[in-house]
């Protein structure tokens, strides 16, 4: 969803560009600092970086999900196509039932998403945070860049939270692909069985 207007822009001197076709249009303007304004220009700097930091996260968990939606597809067709094949060594069922557990733990705290179950259906402790992450970093995104003065501590504090929780998973993806995947492809690899890529 979208407020009206377009974003806040700093007093200074800027060009506005237009192209249509190949003809192309120039023009300076100067933005003036607004005399009513109550928020000084370090303030706005601040919310700026901010509103930044949120999206930047944002975008690091939405790769996260994918990546990890992406994963569990691939070892849902593995363990298919062992299963048909009938290939039962016990390392192999082993050390993927675990990767696809930590794969599940991931996707389950950044946004919860158990097959089967709607955003309506939520466990208590999701309900009680405020929603998923996803969620409260739009909330907290939309609560920021609306407000032009510098980030409040309850933001910052509520932001420090959400990222305490992303940078481990984050961390617990990294390893998840560097140590584990490797392993498990190894372990196909005895069973001349396409690995994970």
């Amino acid at each position: 969803r979208r407020s009206f207007g377009g974003s806040y822009c700093y007093p200074g001197e800027y060009t506005v560009v237009l192209e249509l076709g190949e003809a192309r249009f120039e023009k300076s303007l100067t933005v003036r600092p607004d005399p009513n304004h109550t928020f000084t220009l370090e303030e706005r700097r601040l919310n700026r970086e901010f509103v930044r930091e949120i999206a930047a996260l944002n975008r690091q968990g939405a790769g996260l999900i994918r990546d990890m939606e992406v994963l569990d597809t691939q070892l849902k067709e593995v363990g298919s196509r062992l299963r048909s094949a009938g290939i039962t060594a016990p390392a192999l069922t082993e050390k993927l039932q675990a990767v696809r557990k930590k794969v599940s733990h991931i996707r389950e705290t950044y946004s919860y998403s158990v097959e089967g179950r709607t955003g309506y259906k939520r466990p208590v402790m999701v309900a009680l945070r405020g929603g998923t992450l996803p969620e409260q970093l739009s909330r907290l995104r939309g609560s920021v860049s609306r407000f032009q003065g510098a980030p409040t501590q309850t933001q910052i504090d509520h932001f420090g939270y959400i990222r305490g929780v992303v940078e481990p998973l984050l961390l617990s993806a990294a390893a998840l692909l560097e140590k584990d995947i490797p392993e498990l492809n190894r372990l196909l690899n005895a069973q001349n069985f396409p690995v994970i890529k």
